[in-house]
């Protein structure tokens, strides 16, 4: 895949992965379920829409740092925090796995398969 095809794709993943996460905030900013519960519909219903095809993706480290970005971002709205916190505190809080970590598992579950 070119490089900017891969943009293109990127920023694509991105705004769906948003839509979803919009689509049901109802659900984050609610009050009535657990953190553990928002996170695991959080890692089930919005970032395979992030993660989408990531099979194929070679990623940069800019690229990286883009998806963990946007997934801090969802997670920190789904907290309702706008400080400065640190990441691996979010993802002891919320237990959240890193975006570039399932990134590299569907990777290699694809290489499995081949």
């Amino acid at each position: 895949m070119s490089y900017d095809k891969m943009e293109k794709d990127l920023e694509h993943r991105k705004k769906k992965a948003w839509r979803g996460y919009w689509t049901l905030s109802e659900v984050f900013k609610g009050n009535k379920l657990k953190l553990l519960l928002k996170t695991k519909i959080l890692e089930s219903c919005v970032i395979p829409c992030l993660a989408y095809s990531a099979q194929t993706w070679t990623l940069t480290l800019w690229q990286e740092s883009s998806l963990q970005t946007i997934q801090r971002s969802m997670v920190r709205s789904m907290l309702g925090r706008n400080d400065q916190i640190r990441n691996t505190t979010i993802r002891e809080q919320t237990g959240a796995r890193d975006i570039t970590k399932v990134v590299r598992q569907l990777k290699m579950d694809y290489a499995g398969h081949l």
